[in-house]
């Protein structure tokens, strides 16, 4: 029985029990895909990051769903460069992953961690008929990219009354719902649903801003933004369209030691 350290860290936060949770191991390489899963399963978090060391302050990163693996994750990529930097003892300021949505990194700013995506520009799409019964309510606009359907929404308060029905978000062509409006004390909010991969409402999404912010930035005119996402726990990201780049600057904190037996 071999034994796996791992942590847990709440991104997109400054305290404990808010943000977006993520459990991060660092692996001498990568077990098989089934075992992975499981673990995933285990930790019964929205993402649970793997990574490999392939050089100084790089590493080859994947993340897993209780559901499955998921091509791009920010939340979990900053919760890794979190950790790399401050509990597993990488020195240096920044960390480059190598994923399958290309290279991404972190970058520690004083007590912010600063995490670079690249921007998925949405294009429109026919608005499917499982969508009203998704949200109950009809989209202003409804776009795509890769796995992400973005309703946009009139307004905040409408966002906030969103109650999903989880079966008619799983029959939409993508698996990702997000829903996106203006927001009253930031520029946008958002939420974002994923039953199909074990993610009733993610807590805030890296990866949904990703898209997001390009649409908001064409939209407002300007590309520097402050968003929240309106999950139950909250999480709150300053945004940056930057050559072809999503920037996301928050908080993250440590919330959890512990260790896999098998």
């Amino acid at each position: 029985m071999n034994e796996y350290p791992y942590v847990v860290v709440d991104a997109f936060t400054d305290r404990p029990f808010a943000g977006n949770p993520a459990a991060v191991m660092v692996l001498d390489a990568f077990l098989p895909d089934d075992l992975l899963q499981n673990i995933a399963i285990e930790h019964n978090l929205a993402e649970t990051a793997f990574l490999v060391k392939r050089g100084e302050a790089q590493y080859d990163l994947r993340w897993f769903t209780p559901g499955g693996e998921v091509p791009l994750c920010g939340h979990a990529t900053m919760a890794s460069g979190f950790a790399l930097m401050t509990e597993y003892g990488v020195e240096g300021d920044e960390v480059a992953f190598e994923t399958k949505s290309g290279t991404l990194t972190v970058r520690r700013e004083g007590e912010r961690f600063v995490l670079n995506l690249p921007a998925q520009k949405p294009e429109p799409m026919e608005n499917p008929p499982s969508l009203k019964a998704a949200i109950d309510m009809e989209a202003e606009e409804v776009l795509v990219f890769g796995h992400i359907c973005l309703a946009v929404l009139e307004s905040e308060e409408a966002l906030r009354s969103v109650v999903p029905d989880q079966a008619a978000i799983s029959a939409l062509p993508v698996p990702e719902l997000g829903i996106t409006a203006r927001g009253e004390k930031t520029d946008i909010v958002s939420r974002l649903f994923a039953p199909e991969l074990g993610i009733p409402e993610d807590p805030f999404t890296g990866a949904l801003h990703a898209v997001a912010v390009p649409y908001w930035a064409e939209k407002l005119g300007r590309n520097t933004l402050t968003a929240h996402q309106a999950s139950a726990r909250g999480g709150d990201a300053e945004c940056e369209l930057a050559d072809g780049r999503v920037i996301l600057r928050g908080q993250a904190v440590l919330t959890m030691r512990g260790s896999l037996f098998f």
